[in-house]
């Protein structure tokens, strides 16, 4: 259920999208006018008119999509009806992964146990629209454009996830509920890897099956496991297994 606060938000900031009581969803066309700097890596939604930064871009586009958020289960789904994306991916000749979206066209904005943690934050549209949502249309804009990503996207699958720990998004949270959160979508190698008392092998060849060491191959996964082994061990002994 979508609190009336998140309604009052999205009337008064993108009245382009409604709530369809009926389905339960909402739907409509998103406007959105975001800033990203190529050289910092930063976003600015809404930016002024006179932003101007050197080597930034600002791209103005609207979406038509769906939004179906489970609280229970803890999941999001967006779906883009426009068929833009798609008409992407088939203009570029690019694959599912490469526009980020799954087979079912809906929307890939983060991995699964990050999604999870959204809820435990408490939910805000404000913060899946600004954190997530807008800046992956902003990414498909450019991509339509120019046949190339703006800035180099997380990975997929378990590299995602790692990735994605590495960034320690919910500092907020306590460590168990964290660390739990992203054993759950681990499959059992990596997940004995990191509740084995053996520490990570620096030498860990990486799990895209390059044959390259993890660490030169992929260093913000290979960081992220070596970090959620430490998280780990803090949960369970309460301090780091270095």
């Amino acid at each position: 259920m979508i609190s009336e606060k998140d309604l009052e938000w999205l009337k008064w900031n993108y009245p382009g999208v409604y709530y369809v009581p009926t389905k339960g969803i909402l739907q409509g066309c998103l406007w959105f006018k975001m800033n990203y700097s190529f050289l910092t890596g930063e976003g600015v939604i809404n930016p002024p008119d006179e932003m101007n930064l050197e080597n930034s871009l600002t791209l103005e586009d609207a979406y038509e999509i769906t939004i179906d958020i489970d609280a229970i289960k803890r999941k999001v789904v967006v779906r883009e009806i426009g068929g833009r994306i798609i008409s992407t991916k088939n203009k570029w000749k690019l694959s599912y992964a490469d526009v980020h979206m799954y087979q079912d066209q809906t929307l890939c904005l983060c991995p699964e146990p990050e999604e999870r943690l959204l809820f435990y934050t408490g939910f805000s549209l404000k913060h899946l629209f600004y954190d997530y949502l807008i800046p992956n249309l902003y990414y498909q804009t450019y991509l339509n454009k120019h046949g190339k990503e703006p800035w180099k996207s997380s990975g997929h699958g378990e590299m995602g996830i790692l990735e994605s720990y590495a960034k320690n998004k919910f500092s907020e949270l306590n460590i168990d509920t964290i660390v739990n959160s992203y054993l759950e979508s681990l499959a059992i190698n990596l997940v004995n890897l990191v509740t084995s008392k053996r520490k990570i092998d620096h030498n860990l060849l990486c799990i895209c099956d390059s044959g390259k060491m993890f660490r030169d191959c992929h260093p913000q996964g290979f960081y992220g496991l070596r970090k959620l082994y430490e998280g780990y061990w803090i949960m369970k002994t309460g301090k780091s297994n270095k």
